[in-house]
């Protein structure tokens, strides 16, 4: 069959290898050296749930259930050692990748299609919070592996009969699948993609004869709403269905502020800035334009020679280019001070801003083009549905992603890949363009490596060390497999001795307000329905329950990271129109608790970084 055509090529084979083993190589450096404080929001809650407990119901959680049912599934095999987690995210990100070249080479040379997902995937884990089995790679796969098989779908063999169409209604029900597990995962990111996938299912189905469209259709309704379905019925039948919509949805909303501001406060970035950062970066790109045009004119009088099997030249092309970006990733690993350190974050935003822009760009011109040629023109071809889709989902990704993420790596890194893919496709002679690009990837690779190793996590003042400082093996049970630096190791282990030293393992231990991770290091657990207390994450009046409940009921421990006093003022900007986040109670009443009234020694106090510092408080009687 022509829809597997692109499988029985030799260097479709060579691409994928050298995709999945670029990226296991790069992962495997540092997936074990690095553990921020603020890990494990996710494995408290699958402990509670394996605990027997149930979501909104017996605990807060404000987003819908798939991910932490999902994290307790693991651990129920794995055990709860974050090691297992880690190792998970890197099967995440290799399926990532995996969906990612699928998705490009449908259009793009392999040789194309190997460099540019694997540049774009190095971009996407830049992120200076990004934890490879997050909540946000796992809607970021279930969106890919949908568009993947719409496109499936709206290939030529599909469609290209009314008689065989209906034959490939079942690619659509599992793409509905997909799409209601990413809702299911994230429901702010869920629902804009829930709307988008149901634009490029109905592009991918233009030209079929109606009754067909009309199956196609519903069936992937069908796959959509079907997960949906069986939740609601679980939801229902333990008693969390009230609770669940009211904290999935009105909850969360008051969390973030408002509907509106989680829809389009992403937008902020399109402004005459954006306008004028696009403009200067077509400058830069104009070498590039005119190298083309010169090649493409001497096409046209070159007289045609055969100089060898292309097919070989991709190949061996594919096989320089691996070996070029594990040489560019050693390099930047070994080579620590490549980059001035105080230029990195600067240079890493403009990277950012400047990537953000040439892809949200490029969507937007093919998604203009693409309604151009269906509505003035009246037609679209076979190739134009497979990049319909993909531009459809693409932009679902960037307004899904928006609504938590913001216009950030994981928001437009497909657009990206394609970007790359076009500019390295375009028309030249002895291949100077797709040269120029290619180095121009590598180089941005090894800026990206480096920076990445140099500080591969960085959130809210809270930041890791080096990674190449990571010499010593972690003594923490659940932290077996990681080697971290001596600093880290000591206040984890440090930390957790003092919570489980002056406490039982039926004492109420109270984090705040982003630490649960120390939950589960220590054994120790919130008599409380609130295990995560962050400010987006939160809302006013449940934080200010939560207050009056340590009060009345004071905690046997009280583990504090106090925060400057700017992420405060940044967060009730962003989420409450400037008013006090009800995290202020909290924060109040561990005061009240600690200094004014004194009920509490301070038994541990570590400053991690400027204004930043985590405070661990017993009461008296425990002494």
């Amino acid at each position: 069959m022509l829809i597997f055509k692109n499988f029985k090529n030799i260097q479709f084979w060579v691409g994928l290898c050298s995709v999945l083993l670029a990226m296991l190589f790069y992962n495997c450096i540092f997936f074990n050296r690095y553990f921020p404080i603020t890990e494990g929001w996710f494995s408290a809650y699958a402990h509670l749930i394996r605990s027997g407990q149930v979501p909104y119901r017996d605990f807060y959680l404000f987003l819908t259930p798939l991910y932490p049912m999902q994290i307790a599934g693991f651990q129920a095999l794995f055990g709860e050692s974050f090691i297992g987690l880690r190792i998970l995210g890197i099967v995440v990100i290799l399926t990532l990748s995996l969906f990612l070249y699928l998705i490009i080479i449908r259009r793009f040379t392999p040789l194309v299609s190997t460099v540019s997902t694997v540049t774009a995937m190095i971009y996407y884990q830049s992120g200076v919070a990004h934890i490879t089995y997050d909540f946000i790679q796992l809607f970021t796969l279930y969106a890919l592996a949908a568009t993947y098989l719409i496109i499936r779908y709206s290939e030529n063999i599909c469609i290209g009969t009314n008689s065989t169409n209906k034959y490939f209604a079942p690619l659509l029900f599992f793409a509905g699948v997909m799409v209601s597990l990413a809702f299911l995962t994230k429901q702010s990111n869920g629902s804009l993609l829930v709307v988008f996938s149901i634009f490029a299912v109905i592009f991918s189905t233009i030209g079929v004869s109606r009754v067909f469209r009309i199956w196609n259709i519903l069936s992937y309704m069908f796959g959509m709403l079907l997960p949906i379905i069986f939740t609601s019925i679980w939801l229902y039948i333990v008693g969390a269905f009230p609770t669940f919509m009211d904290q999935v949805f009105f909850g969360a909303i008051a969390s973030k502020g408002s509907m509106g501001h989680i829809l389009f406060s992403w937008m902020s970035l399109v402004n005459k800035d954006y306008l004028r950062q696009l403009l200067l970066i077509l400058v830069y790109l104009l070498p590039l334009f005119i190298l083309s045009l010169i090649g493409t004119v001497i096409a046209t009088y070159k007289v045609n020679s055969s100089s060898g099997d292309s097919r070989i030249k991709d190949s061996y092309g594919i096989l320089i280019f691996f070996i070029l970006f594990i040489s560019v990733v050693a390099f930047s690993y070994c080579g620590t001070d490549i980059f001035n350190l105080s230029s990195v974050a600067h240079n890493r935003e403009l990277a950012n801003y400047v990537i953000v822009v040439i892809s949200t760009a490029l969507i937007t011109a093919l998604m203009l083009s693409l309604i151009f040629h269906r509505f003035l023109l009246g037609s679209v071809s076979f190739s134009d549905r497979t990049l319909g889709v993909t531009v459809v989902m693409a932009i679902g990704l960037i307004f899904g992603n928006g609504t938590s993420a913001g216009l950030s790596e994981v928001s437009v890194f497909l657009g990206f890949s394609l970007a790359l893919a076009y500019l390295m496709s375009l028309p030249n002679v002895y291949g100077i363009v797709k040269v120029v690009i290619i180095f121009i990837c590598l180089s941005f690779i090894l800026f990206i490596t480096s920076v990445k190793f140099r500080q591969p996590y960085v959130w809210w003042y809270t930041s890791v060390p080096d990674v190449r400082t990571s010499v010593t093996p972690s003594k923490l049970p659940l932290l077996s497999g990681f080697w971290l630096p001596p600093e880290t190791n000591e206040l984890l282990e440090s930390a957790t001795l003092v919570i489980k030293e002056h406490s039982r393992p039926d004492d109420d231990v109270f984090t705040f307000p982003n630490i649960p991770g120390f939950y589960l290091l220590a054994n120790r657990w919130p008599k409380s329905k609130v295990v995560v207390s962050w400010f987006d994450f939160l809302p006013d009046m449940p934080a200010r329950i939560e207050a009056k409940r340590i009060l009345t009921t004071p905690p046997a421990v009280i583990v504090n990271l106090k925060l400057p006093e700017t992420t405060w003022m940044v967060h009730e900007r962003l989420f409450r129109q400037g008013m006090p986040l009800g995290q202020r109670d909290i924060q109040d009443a561990i005061e009240i608790l600690t200094v004014q009234n004194r009920l509490y020694l301070l038994e541990f106090s570590r400053e991690l970084s400027p204004g930043l510092v985590l405070e661990i408080w017993h009461k008296k009687e425990l002494i």
